[in-house]
């Protein structure tokens, strides 16, 4: 499925030799022709499909003016300038997509539809196979790009946020929740989204660098707040897949919140305080898929924690190390010659590699738990015992791209069953995992480019976006 390329944004124009002029009637779907210099009408041509997007006078050829017409379904056709002019379709568009994709999660893709009113900010879900459309929502008065932060279980509600660049210099954050057929928005509030509850009735919200709130959508009441212990520790939140609890790092505490009266709250506190305990990001914090057990991951631990009695289960340590994937511009030669040596020793030693940032999920319904370490290796533990099951090598080199960092990624399917690894500059072997047997399903061949890759929940296709076209792999059999 191609990016679909963006011609003009105008409807009305005039011919080559300026003779004519035409201008298009949204409401009929005609196109209206006169006379350039007395302006007298000449005639009405009905243009096909149901709404025309774009039309763009072309070169006069074969005795005739001509114009192109993009329709709403992304044909584009080729239209004689002349009463009852036949239009040919010169472009099939069942198979561009139907605009920019900002998200893809099976059987559906999220994108940002074109618009000429300033301001305004048009997202749609569209089924995969046909690109049905199935919603759509608006943001208005917008001054910045809207990215999208969750939506709720029956695809109604749609969390957005909205980046600008502050008055001092640094950025800011507009958090806003649009309802499908609402004119105006359902909550509106500074700060950055973080999550939406799948039944739509909280969010979390990060406000400033590192406090994260709670609130009630119906009314906009923050009913949590929470702070880190230090600054520049900026907090992590989900939600549980129920709608049950909310879960929020805010160093050097973990703490879940019951989304009932009184939101009364617990503290998940691991028995192993020396173990680092710090949550860097939304991959590595998940609840269950019965919200009743907790999972988050750090530098080179995961903790498994009861999220009802906030009992501490199990402990799960990485003790595998790996080349530091990141360049830093900022510590001058002797930094990155300390890199450079680490590299070359990296080759026959682990000893001077550091210890992994994890990310973490569940799978088999929440009997197994997953741990990967930066996409190059995987163990399955098993949630009764805390004893691994199952370990993954996926085989990706720790190759530098010219910017000097290391561009292995990965994800997981919803449910944590199959497992994606790959490279965003192409280096090394892409490949699909089944994680409840450590078995490899298939290899691939990508290139350079890959910035979105999604796996479905069967394991049947996994979906990669590469410089803005999707192409849809075969997955297990």
């Amino acid at each position: 499925m191609m990016e679909w390329p963006n011609p003009p944004e105008n409807c009305s124009g005039s011919t080559q030799d300026c003779s004519r002029w035409f201008d298009y009637d949204k409401a009929s779907n005609n196109l209206n022709v006169q006379d350039m210099l007395s302006g007298a009408p000449l005639f009405s041509l009905q243009l096909p499909g149901r709404q025309s997007m774009r039309v763009v006078s072309q070169p006069r050829e074969a005795g005739k003016d001509w114009i192109l017409a993009w329709e709403q379904n992304n044909n584009a056709w080729l239209v004689p300038l002349e009463k009852d002019g036949v239009p040919r379709r010169v472009l099939d568009g069942s198979r561009y997509l139907p605009g920019p994709v900002q998200w893809i999660m099976p059987p559906y893709l999220f994108c940002e539809l074109s618009s000429t009113v300033q301001g305004l900010s048009t997202k749609a879900l569209y089924f995969i196979e046909g690109f049905e459309k199935i919603r759509e929502w608006s943001f208005k008065n917008t001054r910045g790009g809207v990215g999208c932060g969750g939506l709720s279980a029956d695809k109604k509600i749609l969390l957005g946020c909205e980046y600008l660049w502050g008055k001092g210099g640094g950025p800011s954050h507009k958090t806003m929740l649009a309802g499908v057929g609402n004119e105006t928005p359902l909550l509106v509030m500074e700060g950055e989204a973080l999550a939406l509850s799948s039944d739509g009735r909280h969010i979390l919200v990060r406000k400033g660098e590192n406090q994260v709130l709670l609130v009630r959508v119906d009314n906009g009441q923050v009913v949590k707040a929470f702070l880190p212990e230090k600054e520049h520790y900026p907090g992590v939140a989900v939600f549980s897949p129920d709608s049950r609890r909310a879960a929020v790092f805010h160093y050097p505490k973990l703490t879940v919140v019951d989304l009932e009266e009184g939101y009364p709250e617990k503290e998940m506190v691991p028995h192993d305080v020396d173990s680092n305990f710090y949550i860097y990001n939304e991959k590595a914090l998940c609840f269950s898929p019965d919200g009743t057990l907790l999972l988050g991951a750090g530098n080179g631990w995961a903790w498994l924690f009861n999220a009802v009695t906030g009992e501490h289960l199990h402990t799960f340590a990485e003790e595998r190390r790996f080349a530091e994937p990141y360049h830093f511009g900022q510590g001058g030669f002797m930094k990155n010659l300390r890199r450079m040596a680490s590299d070359y020793v990296g080759k026959v030693t682990d000893r001077y590699k550091r210890t992994p940032q994890l990310t973490c999920a569940f799978t088999m319904d929440g009997l197994r738990v997953v741990t990967v370490a930066q996409s190059m290796l995987a163990r399955v533990w098993d949630v009764r015992t805390g004893g691994e099951v199952a370990t993954i090598k996926t085989g990706l080199p720790e190759t530098r791209n010219k910017g000097g960092t290391i561009e292995n990624r990965h994800v997981l399917s919803d449910n944590g069953a199959y497992l994606f690894a790959y490279n965003s500059n192409g280096y090394g072997v892409a490949s699909l995992w089944d994680t409840a047997s450590g078995r490899k399903i298939k290899e691939y061949r990508l290139p350079e480019g890959v910035y979105i890759a999604v796996v479905a929940k069967d394991g049947r296709s996994v979906y990669v976006m590469i410089d803005r076209d999707v192409h849809i792999l075969p997955g297990r059999n």
